[in-house]
Order: structure tokens, then C-alpha cells, then sequence
């Protein structure tokens, strides 16, 4: 099913890869080549600047948690959780966003928001101090790079991408090495939250403004190029 993605990959002038992690995979499957660029996700930090905190029953940030995701197996949402009450204050709330949010999910202190917009899933994210993501093998999601934006300590998973995005201030939780062989995605390990590191130091901006300008320099350079053949 990945045939023509492939087949572009090979055919095109220059590829652009969400983080070092996908280009190490990309390179297992598909075969070492030449201009693969590592452009990672941004946002948009002026309109983030712009939301306002949501006010959550009158809680400090230092009590609100959250997490947010289209909640698949991988996504790991009750890993999400149980690091929650391992390790964040006995009085806070952890809010969790998105769709399919399993039924099961709700107590006292765990409280399904549903499917928010982006300015609803923002004003909540300013007003957390923490913003889970333990998902297995993600690659570089937004929801990351926006929870960072809106001033989140993010908390996230060694495996994947994840880590290059989530700032040298967050909390990675410690996993085995993936060897790129072929894995049953949604059936992902338990984690151990004794395995607990601060993140490696990842200096990429997540101002869009700063990745647009990426893509405009890759772009520009396939045109120069173009011109002499």
C-alpha cells in the first residue's frame, strides 16, 4: 500500500521529513537517497498568544493536566493516565481532549472534553502545566508542538519522534529502542515510569513562520537547480 509514496520519494527532487526518526525509517523502507530534509512541525505563536486561558472551575494551572489526541491504541491514553496519578499533585484534574475517547475513562479526577476546535484545545492547554503525550512510535505531532507553544511541560515517550519537538524542559519516559522491524502498532509495550530523563537538547524552532521559511529555502534551491538541466 506504501508503493506510491515510494515511488515518489525516488522520483522527486527533494524530500522533506517530519524529524530525524521518520528519516531513519523512511531510509529502512525506502532506500538511502540524496536532499531528504528534516523540517519538523511548527505553529502559529502569534494567534496562540492571542487565546485566552480557559478558566477550569477556578483550579490554578499548577492543578490542571491535560492531554489531547484521536485516541487509538498507540496513542496510549491509559498510560496517559496512569502516569497522571503517579506523579502529578493528589488534588489535580487531568482533562483529556479528542475524539473516540473510551467510555471508561471518567472518575473524580479524569474529565473527557470530547472533540474541542483549536482555539478551545489551546485555551485549555494554557491552562495546564503539564500536557501528556505517551504515545508509541508518534512521529511529530502538532498537538505536541502547540501544548509547548501554549507553555506546557510536555510529557512524552523515547520512542519516535516526539522528543525532537517537545523542548529541552520536558520529561521523556524511557523505552527500548524500536529496530525499525515490523511491529504490531496498535498492541504497544507497558511503560515503566521508573525510566524517567529529562529530554536531550533539541534547539529547533516551532514558530511556522521559522518552518515556512524552510520549505521556501528547499523549494528555491529545486529551482536554481532546475535551471541547469
Amino acid at each position: 500500500m506504501n508503493a506510491p509514496i515510494m515511488s515518489s520519494y525516488r522520483e522527486a527532487a527533494a524530500v522533506v521529513v517530519q524529524s530525524d526518526f521518520n528519516k531513519e525509517l523512511i531510509f529502512k523502507y525506502f532506500g538511502k537517497r540524496d536532499n531528504v530534509h528534516v523540517v519538523r512541525n511548527g505553529t502559529l505563536l502569534d494567534a496562540i498568544t492571542q487565546v485566552g486561558s480557559a478558566n477550569i472551575g477556578g483550579l490554578d494551572r499548577d492543578k490542571v493536566w491535560s492531554c489531547a489526541s484521536s485516541w487509538r491504541p498507540h496513542k496510549r491514553l491509559h498510560e496517559n493516565i496512569r502516569f497522571f496519578y503517579d506523579h502529578a499533585p493528589a488534588d489535580a484534574i487531568l482533562l483529556v481532549a479528542g475524539k473516540n475517547i473510551p467510555d471508561d475513562v471518567a472518575d473524580e479526577r479524569v474529565h473527557s472534553l470530547g472533540n474541542l476546535s483549536w482555539q478551545q484545545l489551546i485555551s485549555v492547554m494554557k491552562a495546564s502545566s503539564h500536557f501528556l503525550h505517551l504515545a508509541w512510535l508518534d512521529h511529530c505531532p502538532n498537538v505536541v508542538v502547540d501544548a509547548r507553544a501554549a507553555g506546557c511541560h510536555i510529557v512524552c515517550s523515547s520512542s519516535g519522534g516526539v522528543e525532537e519537538i517537545a523542548g529541552s524542559n520536558s520529561t521523556v519516559v524511557e523505552e527500548d529502542t524500536w529496530d525499525f522491524s515490523p511491529t504490531q502498532l496498535y498492541d504497544p509495550p507497558e511503560m515503566d515510569f521508573l525510566k524517567i530523563r529529562s529530554a536531550a537538547e533539541y534547539d529547533f524552532s516551532i514558530d511556522i513562520n521559522v518552518v515556512a521559511e524552510k520549505y521556501l529555502s528547499i523549494l528555491n534551491d529545486i529551482m536554481i537547480k532546475s535551471r541547469f538541466y
